[in-house]
């Protein structure tokens, strides 16, 4: 599992250049399986030309907003990894997730857009899923793993849904819904990519 916010920030919570942030996906995403969560829109691009299949989190903005509001409220899991070099105070943490609950209020609308804009130009290249609830996501791993997702204890969901391994024909039976990538229901990921086979 590849989380972009992991890899993409620098000490000290800095950006680094598109050209850097290019080549860093281009060497965490050279093997042949993998799959990336984050949505950067600059170098969708490139994650869209790897891979074979698309998952769209199409959530209603103010439940986004809603979870980045409470993210802002609760305190870390003693396991939350932080990029090298970044620490993150409670005031930090408070800070950017409600200004995330405004930046999603405010552009929620054209960002969806633009996404879709790019993912529609690699259609034919990979399989797109879109999920719009809670119930899409359980039904499509109940069919992509090998044992229903919602019956394993939470400590190995995660792991089940990152392995699951979803055929033609179960995409097919779930038409336009998708499969989110951990059990955490609070996280708001854009796109999951694996690599073609």
């Amino acid at each position: 599992m590849v989380v972009l916010d992991f890899h993409f920030w620098l000490p000290g919570w800095a950006e680094p250049t598109e050209a850097a942030w290019r080549e860093k996906q281009n060497t965490l995403l050279a093997g042949d399986d993998w799959i990336a969560d984050g949505n950067y829109h600059a170098t969708l691009g490139l994650r869209l030309e790897r891979a074979d299949t698309v998952v769209f989190l199409d959530t209603p903005w103010w439940i986004c907003a809603r979870r980045a509001f409470v993210r802002g409220l609760r305190s870390r899991s003693v396991d939350f990894e932080l990029p090298d070099g970044c620490d993150q105070s409670r005031f930090r943490q408070v800070r950017d997730e409600w200004w995330l609950v405004w930046r999603i209020w405010r552009v929620h609308r054209a960002e969806r857009e633009r996404e879709l804009k790019i993912i529609s130009r690699h259609g034919t290249q990979v399989a797109i899923h879109v999920l719009r609830s809670k119930l899409a996501v359980r039904q499509f791993l109940d069919v992509c793993a090998p044992h229903p997702v919602a019956s394993l204890p939470t400590s190995i969901q995660k792991e089940r849904t990152l392995a699951a391994d979803c055929t033609p024909k179960a995409r097919n039976q779930l038409g336009a819904e998708a499969v989110r990538t951990t059990n955490d229901p609070e996280a708001d990921a854009a796109y999951v990519h694996r690599s073609r086979r």
